[in-house]
């Protein structure tokens, strides 16, 4: 089951669905790997400003790079993902508590639409945000309660740069 919510002009739009669809698999593993029981899944536009930002942010929280090594890390992953004829994106899981407070630097409507959602998101669903040139699209997938066995202790945000992104 798959619920889209309003994103801004329809090309952008068309844009941020393709990114979720194309991606979604990738980030419902991810989901439950991470063990993260509020988690949503985030998937970045890196040709886009705060796609690229949100990269270059997490290579410096979570690998301890500098912003000029991260800058760098980023530019060779999208010169990567060109090279393979593949959409460069940013894949990773945070805390509601995160996406809270990163997405609203990303879309004007991202703190109210984040509240409309927690009123309906029920137990069993995440949230999975795409997010583009200009602004976000939100889609709530259903997900097993368990962890894939033997998947338990798996960082999530690490096997999204590692897996996904040659980012290392």
């Amino acid at each position: 089951m798959k619920k889209y919510i309003k994103g801004m002009s329809p090309r952008e739009k068309k844009d941020r669905r393709w990114l979720l669809d194309h991606n979604e698999k990738q980030v419902k593993e991810l989901i439950l790997r991470s063990g993260i029981q509020d988690g949503v899944g985030i998937i970045a536009d890196m040709t886009g400003t705060y796609g690229r930002q949100l990269a270059m942010a997490r290579m410096v929280q979570l690998k301890g790079l500098s912003e000029e090594e991260a800058k760098e890390k980023v530019r060779q992953a999208i010169e990567y993902f060109k090279s393979e004829k593949r959409f460069p994106t940013h894949i990773e899981v945070m805390t509601w508590g995160e996406a809270e407070s990163f997405l609203p630097m990303t879309s004007p409507n991202a703190k109210q639409n984040l509240k409309n959602i927690k009123l309906v998101i029920e137990p069993g669903q995440h949230l999975i945000v795409a997010i583009g040139r200009t602004g976000n699209t939100y889609s709530i997938v259903e997900l097993p309660n368990k962890v894939p066995k033997g998947e338990e202790n798996c960082a999530a945000n690490q096997a999204a740069s590692n897996e996904r992104n040659p980012i290392e």
